[in-house]
């Protein structure tokens, strides 16, 4: 398998320091190997989590596209990066964008029959009430901030639509969160 969990340039976000360019440039090589070599097989995992759940019809598609197969591996810890602890709210408009994803009719049987089989899985386990949701999600808040900081990076840039699923919860733009200064 290839622990790959976002595509483009989300994906620089979410795997800190790596390159669409090189990423996309390693895939391909897998892919060429692939074509030239019957024995040759591999898969993509992709590790959900609460940076790249909004996204999964689209990274799924990218995958598909290429014929390749697809896992999904659901990260349980830490807790701030678990869907479960994500405000109701945005679980609710994640659910309603995954649940109106159709695989391509170009796709493989195969990817067809994986969407339909674990889009269930991946909603049930989203939608699991869990304790701690609240404190867990500003956790989440207070991690991400502190990774933009300390990254030069900025997560309204890298996942704007996921990012607009913030503010609309907090009912204000992308919150300013004190972090402490680490020496």
């Amino acid at each position: 398998d290839l622990s790959i969990d976002d595509i483009g340039s989300r994906c620089g976000y979410i795997r800190y320091s790596s390159t669409w360019d090189l990423v996309s440039g390693n895939l391909e090589k897998f892919l060429h190997a692939r074509r030239n070599n019957q024995n040759f097989h591999f898969s993509v995992c992709i590790t959900i989590n609460s940076l790249n759940i909004y996204y999964l019809d689209e990274i799924f598609d990218f995958f598909a596209d290429k014929d390749l197969p697809t896992n999904f591996n659901m990260l349980h810890l830490p807790w701030h990066l678990n869907i479960k602890t994500l405000p109701d709210t945005i679980k609710q408009a994640i659910t309603k964008k995954l649940q109106a994803y159709q695989s391509k009719q170009s796709h493989s049987q195969w990817h067809k029959q994986y969407w339909q089989d674990h889009q269930e899985v991946v909603l049930n386990f989203l939608t699991t009430p869990v304790d701690g949701q609240e404190k867990f999600f500003n956790e989440f808040i207070y991690y991400t901030k502190g990774l933009d900081l300390s990254r030069q990076q900025d997560l309204a840039q890298a996942l704007p639509e996921f990012t607009s699923l913030l503010e609309a919860y907090l009912g204000c733009p992308w919150p300013e969160v004190d972090v402490p200064t680490l020496v």
